[in-house]
């Protein structure tokens, strides 16, 4: 039976009313809006060209800060005088003997810039990572060494490579010259440290042996050099500085450290030896006695290291870059710290001294070259 449709219409009124009077709760979108707390995700900054900034040009003069105490403070806050492309590591850095120029090992290249008015000469093309170089004390030719254990050397005038040799079988990790220049000394991750004559490494036909091979380490040898008047050679075995004497190769004795070393430097008058340790330590011996004179710390990271260390031309002044990227400098008598400053975003690496004392130079692994110029003060 039909039902009248004022029926129907009635019972679909109420079908309704009972609906809407109790209303269905609304469903979670599927997309999430950010939490109050949240940041936003940071845009993307574009990746650094290859193309180096413009040669820079000399630095102005400024007023060096007041102070009662002699010492060297930098003149203003860093000035970097060159900038490389993010993946352009600095790890090493040379002047030649007299300060004409300045050597800067970045990436796979080394740039020799003329310093009196800091334009580059010459781009040495190494086919590798050239992690420490060195003049020769006549001021020709630039030796160097790579990460893939290669010696080389180079004559500036022209920009040739004269020689390369395997000096050792895994990464190289220092070179040092002796004073007469001529021999120079290598160390490695080998855990060898090799001294070569260096009259067989100035041509391009040469494939000259070590004249003396000493087993330096248990493992590698992060750092060799041999004293002012050649007649020691240090090198480093993990906490220790090993003193031979290079043409015996008789060990006179070993200096201990408290921690690992990394990075040794000898006085100018060949008195004291400075090594840089674990836990940005600078440890000093007396090298005629093997006595501990000082140990030097920098506060700061328990794990950070010194990586560099050098002396002042005229021993007054001893600076260390530390692999938490700062910058100090010591009185090397007294031990009293100068003046410390976080210099780098990454570790410094590569840290050097100008022949007449003026400049100091400090490179990182944030690829910039700063340059500080050392003001005695009244």
């Amino acid at each position: 039976m039909r039902l009248p449709r004022w029926i129907c219409c009635w019972l679909l009124a109420c079908l309704l009313s009972a609906c809407l009077g109790s209303p269905a709760p609304l469903t979670p979108a599927l997309t999430a809006s950010p939490s109050p707390t949240s940041s936003p995700i940071p845009s993307q900054t574009p990746s650094p060209t290859l193309t180096p900034l413009p040669s820079p040009s000399p630095l102005p003069s400024r007023t060096p800060f007041p102070s009662l105490t002699p010492a060297p403070v930098p003149t203003a806050a860093p000035t970097p005088l060159f900038q490389y492309a993010a993946w352009e590591l600095v790890h090493a850095m040379a002047w030649s003997p007299r300060g004409e120029w300045l050597a800067v090992a970045a990436g796979e290249q080394v740039v020799i810039y003329e310093t009196a008015a800091w334009e580059p000469v010459h781009t040495l093309e190494c086919g590798g990572w050239a992690v420490d170089l060195a003049f020769h004390p006549g001021g020709e030719p630039l030796a160097l060494v790579t990460r893939e254990g290669l010696l080389q050397t180079w004559e500036l005038s022209q920009g040739e490579r004269l020689c390369q040799v395997r000096a050792h079988h895994t990464a190289a990790n220092s070179l040092a010259f002796r004073a007469d220049g001529e021999q120079l000394v290598t160390s490695g991750n080998d855990g060898f440290a090799r001294i070569w004559d260096s009259a067989d490494l100035w041509s391009a036909n040469c494939d000259p042996d070590p004249v003396v091979e000493l087993i330096g380490a248990s493992f590698g040898v992060p750092d060799a050099a041999f004293s002012p008047d050649g007649s020691l050679l240090a090198s480093i075995d993990s906490q220790m500085v090993r003193l031979r004497d290079p043409l015996t190769r008789r060990l006179i004795y070993g200096l201990e450290g408290q921690a690992a070393l990394y990075s040794l430097a000898f006085s100018p008058d060949g008195r004291t030896l400075a090594a840089g340790e674990r836990g940005n330590t600078l440890r000093l011996w007396e090298v005629q006695s093997g006595v501990e004179m000082m140990a030097l710390n920098l506060p700061g990271q328990a794990d950070a290291f010194l990586w560099r260390v050098a002396y002042s031309p005229d021993g007054r002044w001893l600076a260390a870059g530390s692999s938490d990227g700062r910058l100090a400098v010591w009185d090397a008598e007294s031990g009293a710290l100068a003046w410390t400053v976080q210099v780098h975003g990454d570790a410094l690496s590569a840290l050097a001294f100008s022949p007449d004392g003026r400049w100091l130079v400090s490179g990182g692994l944030d690829a910039a070259v700063y340059l500080w110029e050392l003001v005695p003060l009244p």
